[in-house]
């Protein structure tokens, strides 16, 4: 039998407060961990002697599982994010590349006409 989870909420609420905010992943990454740490210390303190591995190792499991999960999700959103953010269908992209472009349709429209393709 494991030991009762009461500490998850807190782990969850780290998590989900990190995975909200851009910006400084490698804080929100230390903080997550300290929370982890704290919960991974405490499953294994409250189990009694001679059960330590029996009643806390599959806490420590989704502990460190749940962490995993959260912390490379928080990360994949920045990265995502920062995706969308540089992408602009309205056009403010490269104005060189698109005048070039123009330039390309207006000279492949007008070889059409001529019969020259």
């Amino acid at each position: 039998m494991s030991a009762p989870r009461t500490k998850r909420p807190a782990l969850k609420r780290a998590l989900a407060a990190a995975a909200s905010k851009p910006g400084a992943l490698v804080a929100d990454i230390r903080q997550m961990i300290e929370v982890a740490r704290q919960q991974v210390a405490q499953a294994v303190n409250d189990a009694p002697p001679g059960r330590v591995i029996v009643d806390s190792e599959e806490q420590v499991r989704d502990l460190l599982g749940e962490f995993r999960r959260s912390a490379y999700q928080a990360a994949l959103q920045l990265r995502v994010d920062a995706a969308e953010a540089a992408f602009s269908p309205g056009g403010s992209g490269d104005k060189q590349a698109q005048g070039r472009q123009r330039a390309q349709r207006s000279s492949d429209s007008v070889r059409e006409r001529a019969g020259l393709d």
